[in-house]
């Protein structure tokens, strides 16, 4: 299977194009970072691995790469969305700029990409995209307000493509992560931080089960929806306390 990775150059990324490519999959990232892509490149059996440099927050960007790919004949099957960040625009106060910028690359990089190929999909009557959320999306935070709000755009917008295009046998997956432990985890290590490895493991299959929507890892998700009773403020101090 042919495979598109965005934000493969690491964390997550980068642990699934690991994985995949262990699997015999045929693998596309995509990132901003030519020297790292291009050590990757040389780190895989040839022919396992192509990448194109490509800003997802930018449209034009997106689609030259997807005529870079057509060009060297590869045709994703699957496009999984893993670029993302996450920055606290809540201090010293509330911070514009970096709140419309998380959401550049939260969810119009992951629109981009379904904007860009799922023509093609539709064209060849299949296709899957595997979008990647949090439990974030479910409740706001004291470190920042646009991450929490990209991630719940991000999860109702892949249902609603889900119910529009299941039936045409192209699917939207979008997984809700629990902590884990890529350089955007800001907490402490715990039995509920997973790594990126065994995260990657978990992700890889929805590939073949297609769920339209998934938590991951059981643990720290399941008591994650043990507290949402609790009121918005209460969970915010039980979060921090856990990352301090």
């Amino acid at each position: 299977m042919n495979v598109c990775i965005t934000g493969a150059s690491s964390g997550i990324g980068r642990a699934l194009t690991d994985n995949l490519i262990k699997k015999g999959h045929i693998i596309w990232g995509v990132a901003r970072r030519k020297e790292i892509l291009e050590n990757m490149k040389k780190s895989y059996p040839q022919g396992k691995f192509f990448y194109g440099v490509c800003n997802v927050k930018n449209l034009r960007e997106v689609l030259k790469t997807k005529k870079i790919m057509e060009k060297e004949e590869f045709y994703p099957d699957l496009i999984i969305l893993a670029a993302g960040v996450s920055e606290n625009d809540l201090e010293p106060s509330f911070n514009l700029k970096s709140f419309k910028e998380t959401f550049s690359i939260n969810l119009f990089g992951g629109i981009n990409f379904i904007d860009a190929f799922l023509p093609d999909f539709i064209k060849k009557g299949k296709g899957q995209f595997i979008g990647l959320s949090s439990i974030a999306a479910f409740r706001p935070n004291l470190r920042g307000i646009a991450y929490p709000a990209s991630k719940s755009a991000l999860s109702l917008a892949f249902r609603g493509f889900d119910l529009a295009y299941r039936k045409r046998n192209i699917y939207f997956s979008i997984i809700h992560l629990g902590p884990v432990k890529t350089p955007m985890w800001e907490g402490k290590d715990s039995f509920l931080v997973i790594s990126p490895e065994k995260i990657a493991e978990k992700i890889s299959k929805v590939i073949i089960t297609k769920k339209s929507v998934s938590y991951m890892p059981f643990s720290s998700t399941f008591l994650f929806r043990l507290t949402r009773p609790l009121s918005d403020g209460v969970y915010a101090k039980l979060g921090e306390s856990i990352k301090k």
